[in-house]
């Protein structure tokens, strides 16, 4: 193809893309005057899937931590918009704005499809095989049974899983990807200093929330009497965002830059002030597992960098606003027996997995959880809100389903072991270990969670990706050096 062509075709998408924003444009200039509530939830979709999609077209190095930042702060602009309307929505256009931004990473996957053989990865790891056919059952039941409810949970198992095939395609370097990390843990801090305040203040917009979206577990609409859930829906996301950063930040110190140590104590205070009981057994845990699989001979130093954390905990806290709340939090785990939280959870294991077996086939996407909103909000096995992941995982893919999800996983898990030694591979250990004792309460690997779950574990084959294409391009250039040495030889 000669670069005069390749020209014209450049500027002929450029020009498709232009009128087709005049027409969006023009489109929501006309709508806006009778449906100026559904035009600004449109607009904010637009106003963040552009930068996505030029992005993705471009390959840019920001592209994933721009998705992230969706995800975490989406919810926050939210509910601005219902309190600047002076209406509460159950449902808003700009819940999706993190599902579409993510769709964009279609466009550099096709791109960059030509990098490496999917076919034959598929051939060698048969993990995508069992995962991707658990989806598609759970896709096929859920449209089918749910509609609504099942697209919009479809799109929130699948969108993020791109994540693994983006990073399979598109090449980073270590400093790509430790930039990007770098920013996640900016985007904590944000996270924590925002919770400081909304506990201390709890701005209108946040009050407004509390008060019309019926979550009696956040506790009062009042300063210091609701449990903080910063930029999220909730305080459970917050937290599990929090503990995940936190164990990247206390095992590498390059990771936790430019903020050190003081930004580690505002990010582990504020997921105390969050009262999540799972993301501290979490974050215990992720930091346990990422350092029985780390590289030999650093295991010292970062097991006295988590003593050093616990003791700076133990002082700070008392004296922060709200530590009689954390303090009686921490001391339920010292009678579990008379601890009704987790009685229920019991109590729901014992109750629920009966109705699971009852109908092997599961519910399908949009059976369980915030998706039920769309749908008649009558979940099979009455499970609309699961604090246990393991059986949300079987009543949404059915037992066959869910047996080939955890299969899945299990291979996935085996193979990031079998990869060389380094901190992205204790990373995703780590992350897989992580989401399976989140599920003990009520975890799941879609939406955000799933988006951080991808990335991490991701990085480690991407790091191999990158490996190999550069020296699969170092075999072709030594090949071609050959070759011309060969002709001269020859010419001599």
């Amino acid at each position: 193809m000669s670069d005069t062509l390749i020209q014209i075709i450049k500027l002929r998408n450029k020009f498709l893309l232009l009128c087709a924003l005049i027409v969006m444009a023009a489109l929501i200039g006309f709508f806006t005057p009778s449906h100026y509530e559904l035009m600004i939830q449109l607009g904010c979709l637009l106003v963040a899937f552009i930068p996505a999609f030029i992005m993705s077209l471009k390959d840019h190095t920001l592209l994933l931590p721009y998705i992230v930042g969706c995800w975490i702060f989406s919810p926050e602009i939210r509910r601005i918009i219902d309190w600047l309307l002076g209406e509460f929505h159950s449902f808003s256009l700009v819940l999706m704005l993190p599902h579409v931004v993510t769709l964009t990473l279609i466009f550099s996957i096709i791109n960059n499809s030509k990098n490496r053989s999917l076919k034959q990865e598929l051939h060698r790891n048969k993990f995508y095989i069992y995962i991707l056919i658990s989806y598609i059952y759970a896709a096929i039941i859920g449209v089918a049974f749910n509609k609504v409810a099942g697209i919009y949970d479809l799109i929130g198992y699948f969108a993020p899983a791109l994540i693994f095939l983006y990073l399979f395609f598109r090449p980073f370097n270590q400093h790509d990807l430790n930039k990007m990390i770098n920013i996640l843990v900016g985007y904590a801090l944000i996270v924590s200093l925002y919770g400081w305040f909304q506990y201390l203040t709890l701005p209108a917009w946040d009050q407004f929330w509390i008060e019309n979206a019926n979550m009696k577990s956040i506790g009062k609409p009042e300063p210091l009497e609701f449990r903080m859930f910063s930029t999220m829906n909730s305080q459970g996301p917050v937290a599990v965002f929090l503990s995940t950063i936190l164990v990247l930040m206390i095992v590498n110190k390059k990771w936790r830059r430019p903020i050190g140590w003081l930004g580690i104590l505002i990010i582990t205070t504020a997921l105390m002030i969050t009262l999540v009981r799972s993301a501290w057994v979490t974050l215990v845990i992720g930091l346990i597992s990422y350092i029985l699989f780390m590289e030999k001979g650093k295991k010292l130093g970062k097991i006295i960098s988590i003593v050093i954390v616990g003791f700076s905990l133990f002082f700070i806290m008392s004296k922060l606003p709200g530590a009689e709340n954390v303090s009686s939090r921490f001391e339920t785990f010292q009678n579990i027996q008379e601890d009704h939280s987790f009685q229920e959870r019991i109590q729901l294991i014992i109750s629920a997995t009966p109705q699971i077996l009852s109908n092997p086939i599961g519910g399908g996407f949009g059976s369980i959880g915030r998706s039920t909103i769309l749908g008649d909000n009558e979940a099979f096995a009455g499970l609309i809100s699961v604090d246990n992941g393991y059986l949300g995982v079987f009543s949404t893919f059915g037992v066959i389903g869910g047996m080939l999800f955890f299969i899945g996983i299990f291979m996935l898990f085996r193979k990031v072991i079998q990869q060389k030694a380094n901190e992205y591979r204790a990373l995703a250990i780590s992350t897989i270990i992580q989401l399976l004792a989140s599920y003990m309460f009520g975890g799941g690997l879609q939406g955000y969670q799933a988006v951080l779950f991808w990335l991490f574990v991701s990085m480690v084959l991407a790091k191999d990706n990158v490996g190999n294409i550069h020296s699969v391009g170092a075999t072709y250039w030594r090949g071609d050096l050959e070759e011309k040495s060969s002709n001269y030889k020859s010419r001599c």
